[in-house]
């Protein structure tokens, strides 16, 4: 997550930052600060996303944090009067086609994910709020846009935060800031490198995905053959838990690589038993918490590809919870739609499309940390009405 404080600052100190990651993990957090220009929040774009944006509308909604302290500027050994500081969180991130279909079913999720419309008696700069981006087309269009979608969300209670235009995310591109009050241009500058993006620094750190392009990210999943044949029985499923417990360090230490292991039918067979009992499920979701992310992550998304029909639908199901405990929301939304769009049986469909509305509220993490609690558990020995080998424990 990202944050902006700005209601209680001067405008020229309206600096963007930043929370480090969306990890599950009990660590804390780390701030990361974008300073007052909008173009780093244009360049860290590509980063929030898993993929650089084009002719798109982008939705980057603000939540208050409220904090209490003394007025800028004041001295420690000042009586100065406390006052409140509002913190503005981001929260849910959505995007659409400038001059597509997509635009209104984007305004809903960013509506319902964002919360509930504006009190009367709380002042606006307290209320959660939005800031539209332009990517693509003209300034004049870009105009028509923000005037549509600031509508839109009024009707929901969501003031407008700010407004950017941008003809494209790339290094030393221009951006312009439009006043839908004044009706004016307020505002230039350019895009500063995006490789020195402290998000998209953190992105590289956590390996996060990052495509091309959005047809990119629609085709990661594409099937190939040769599909996986064999279904798993319940007592081999902890032998196939080992088996990829030990390919992972492997990948880890060095060892072998990740590409070999995703040529592997056999680890991609034991990786889609263990995805097909719901207990085995929550313990490889939580081998996927920290460092083995990405290489989870990546022998999913391999098995998905040689899997069909319910198999690959509860593979989907795993790697989506994979992808939000990594902090990868804009994927995992992708991968859970798909699943619901290509399930095959009403309890597919039922479990993907829980966690699409998870997404779509902002409830999918507390899904995955309450997974992991469990799972730890059990692996933890504290259930006894589960079995584990030790060796999987350590």
């Amino acid at each position: 997550p990202h944050e902006t404080t700005a209601a209680q600052a001067p405008p020229s100190d309206n600096r963007l930052r930043g929370r480090q990651g969306h990890s599950t993990a009990p660590a804390g957090h780390r701030s990361i600060s974008l300073g007052a220009d909008p173009g780093a929040l244009l360049a860290g774009l590509p980063a929030m996303l898993g993929f650089t944006p084009q002719d798109s509308l982008v939705l980057i909604g603000l939540q208050p944090v409220s904090k209490d302290g003394p007025p800028r500027g004041s001295n420690p050994g000042d009586r100065a009067t406390t006052h409140a500081t509002v913190t503005f969180q981001v929260g849910p991130v959505v995007r659409a086609d400038l001059d597509g279909d997509s635009t209104e079913e984007a305004l809903d999720t960013f509506c319902a994910a964002l919360g509930a419309p504006i009190s009367d008696t709380v002042p606006t700069d307290q209320c959660p709020q939005a800031i539209i981006l332009v990517i693509g087309a003209t300034p004049a269009r870009a105009v028509d846009v923000f005037t549509d979608t600031r509508t839109q969300l009024a009707l929901a209670g969501i003031p407008v935060h700010t407004s950017h235009w941008a003809q494209e995310i790339a290094d030393h591109q221009e951006w312009a800031t439009y006043d839908l009050h004044t009706q004016l241009w307020v505002d230039e500058g350019t895009i500063p490198v995006q490789s020195a993006n402290p998000v998209a620094l953190h992105a590289g750190v956590t390996n996060a995905l990052n495509f091309a392009a959005r047809e990119a990210m629609e085709c990661w999943l594409d099937q190939q053959d040769p599909p996986l044949a064999g279904q798993a029985e319940p007592q081999c499923l902890d032998a196939a838990l080992h088996q990829l417990l030990a390919k992972t360090e492997e990948i880890l230490d060095g060892l072998t690589t990740v590409e070999d292991a995703m040529a592997d039918l056999a680890l991609l067979t034991a990786i889609a038993r263990l995805c097909g009992e719901p207990r085995s499920q929550a313990f490889l979701i939580t081998t996927s918490i920290g460092m083995p992310s990405p290489v989870i992550r990546s022998l999913l998304a391999a098995t998905a590809r040689h899997t069909t029909g319910d198999v690959r639908s509860n593979v989907l199901y795993v790697l989506t919870q994979v992808l939000v405990g990594n902090g990868e929301g804009v994927v995992a939304f992708h991968t859970a739609r798909r699943a619901v769009c290509e399930a095959t049986s009403a309890m597919g469909w039922k479990d993907n499309q829980v966690l699409v509305i998870a997404l779509k509220t902002g409830l999918a993490l507390q899904i995955v940390k309450d997974k992991v609690a469990i799972a730890t558990e059990v692996l933890n020995g504290k259930n006894p009405r589960e079995h584990v080998p030790a060796d999987t424990r350590e």
